[in-house]
């Protein structure tokens, strides 16, 4: 290989040259499969216990409700106190909450209100530190590299859940539903390990001087002057509350496509190939200025992508289109965040990340427990085609409305 060819390449992994980075990817990597493995033992339980969509969704109110209330509390915390002792803080606290679903389903006693508190719980708890963590990672690498390192956190995630599933069906098949459970548990003493070893991090916020509410309304009107941010924010909380999410997916499974939870598990993978190789080619458009195009190129393709998925009835075709709805998802959430943490001051870090954690991980259960509600009213294909209307028209209208977001180049910092 010629030494430009190796250079370029080398180029597309320049963050990992930096060993706190690689731990805190290797602990991510642990986590994010745990979680990938518990979602289907969990959806599937939980449907099989009520047998209700309803019942089903209400378990994303459960988990969207602690992020909604805490995340800007928890963010403002994440810029007042040391932010990696508030990771290993809640990841230790973590560790118990599967843990007890795995007790409870080994005992044969696991029912449907276990299931929501535990749900409930994690939730809170992971709320008080997602933003932590999220304000962390960035100052893990030199600024110039921050996309890339990015770039290569969004494919690990997605690979976590492209492996995931595969692992959640043989530890299913061979020890149960309490395996995956378990599996969990241990997943975030590998994120507490990562971290707790990491050296020489800066990760205090430098908020701490002032006001707690006055903290708190700053990182608001911050996202709120910054025609930018505040389209990125919008963006992220419309597709999370009216996107693909584990409801339609555990129903159309079960009552549509007829391919039972290897068949889910199967649309969880496709899911994550699609978003394994939109990972990859994020590490390349990192490297591109125009992040506000993609983003909403990406998210027209979401849309048009989770039409033909409620339109299909025929497994290969509806594999298709989750296919190239995680692909596009992908390139477009990749893209937000990117322009999120470039363009944030890191005194402000955990507040922005607080309220795209409350329009991403709070309203994605959100979403859940209104297609639990849409589903039974109009069908489950016609529950998808109103998400996609209503991805498609939000994508156009923040299009028209913020004009800047499509003009917004993002160039590389100066050393």
């Amino acid at each position: 290989m010629a030494q430009s060819e190796f250079g370029k390449l080398a180029g597309y992994f320049s963050s990992l040259h930096y060993r706190n980075f690689r731990l805190y990817l290797t602990g991510q990597l642990v986590s994010k499969l745990g979680t990938a493995i518990q979602n289907i033992a969990m959806s599937w339980t939980l449907y099989e216990i009520t047998g209700s969509a309803i019942k089903l969704g209400l378990n994303g109110l459960f988990r969207g409700v602690p992020i909604i209330l805490l995340g800007l509390f928890a963010g403002t915390l994440a810029d007042r106190f040391e932010r990696r002792r508030i990771v290993l803080i809640t990841d230790a606290i973590l560790i118990f909450m599967p843990l007890t679903l795995g007790i409870l389903a080994q005992a044969g006693r696991l029912e449907a209100w276990h299931i929501y508190t535990i749900t409930f719980f994690s939730a809170l708890v992971d709320t008080l530190g997602t933003p932590a963590r999220n304000a962390l990672y960035p100052n893990l690498v030199p600024q110039k590299y921050l996309p890339n390192a990015i770039a290569l956190n969004s494919v690990l995630r997605r690979a976590s859940f492209l492996v995931g599933p595969a692992f959640a069906g043989v530890l299913i098949a061979t020890a149960g539903i309490p395996g995956a459970f378990y599996a969990n548990s241990l997943s975030y003493l590998g994120a507490m390990i990562s971290v707790f070893i990491m050296v020489g991090v800066s990760s205090r916020g430098e908020g701490r001087s002032e006001r707690f509410l006055k903290s708190l309304k700053d990182g608001l009107l911050y996202i709120r002057s910054d025609p930018v941010l505040l389209s990125i924010v919008s963006l992220e909380a419309l597709i999370s509350l009216f996107g693909i999410n584990q409801v339609f997916l555990t129903i159309f499974a079960k009552d549509i496509l007829d391919v039972g939870p290897s068949g889910l598990g199967l649309m969880y993978s496709i899911r994550g190939v699609g978003g394994v190789l939109g990972s990859m080619t994020v590490i390349y458009i990192s490297r591109i200025h125009h992040q506000g195009r993609i983003i909403l190129i990406s998210s027209i393709v979401f849309a048009l992508s989770f039409a033909g998925f409620g339109f299909s009835s025929f497994f290969p075709i509806s594999l298709f289109f989750l296919f190239l709805s995680a692909l596009s998802d992908t390139i477009a959430g990749f893209s937000r965040t990117i322009l999120l943490q470039s363009k944030t001051q890191d005194r402000l870090r955990g507040r922005v990340n607080s309220v795209f954690q409350m329009t991403g991980k709070g309203l994605t259960p959100l979403g859940n427990t209104q297609a639990g509600i849409l589903i039974p009213l109009l069908s489950a294909s016609r529950a998808a085609y109103v998400g996609a209307i209503a991805i498609l028209g939000a994508t156009l209208s923040i299009n028209a409305i913020f004009p800047q977001l499509r003009r917004y180049l993002l160039y590389e910092p100066k050393e």
